[in-house]
């Protein structure tokens, strides 16, 4: 697959834990690999919106499974 990481996108970003948990299940339920990046720093630092990121592929996808999922979220764009 080669370096995984120059594949990722930005798909979607919260201040909002508790969201976190459900985006992952719907992209994870629909066959969408997703990776969290800021998670764990929520509590160490000043407050930075926890970022989602997927395969550069799955982008088109995943974002139209989360505007259906009516999350207080933020789309990014790349």
């Amino acid at each position: 697959h080669g370096d995984l990481n120059t594949k990722l996108v930005n798909v979607w970003q919260t201040d909002e834990m508790a969201d976190i948990t459900l985006v992952n299940s719907i992209l994870n339920s629909n066959g969408i690999r997703c990776y969290i990046q800021g998670e764990n720093m929520k509590f160490i630092g000043p407050p930075e919106p926890v970022v989602l990121m997927v395969v550069k592929e799955d982008m088109p996808r995943a974002i139209e499974l989360l505007k259906g999922a009516g999350l207080k979220h933020s789309l990014t764009s790349t």
